[in-house]
């Protein structure tokens, strides 16, 4: 059996042009109300910007960098 660790994550704070806040609904809708029970906001979390189109062809790229992502399980590169 395999696990993930983190030791290849990098330990420093992710580019800054490429994270946004956002907001967090806790269990409620458009109008302000409680829609779903026991769904509390956690812990503060930036958003990673991630291109998932990848349309930009001929451009040359490589990996900078390994990162750990609050909002998903899968790792960032």
């Amino acid at each position: 059996m395999s696990h993930v660790t983190n030791e290849e994550l990098v330990r420093k704070r992710p580019e800054k042009s490429l994270t946004e806040f956002a907001l967090r609904t806790a269990g409620r809708n458009n109008a302000g109300r409680m829609t779903s029970r026991s769904r509390g906001t956690g812990h503060k979390r930036l958003y990673r910007r991630v291109d998932f189109k990848r349309d930009k062809l001929g451009v040359p790229a490589r990996v900078a960098a390994l990162e750990y992502d609050p909002n998903r399980s899968a790792r960032i590169a």
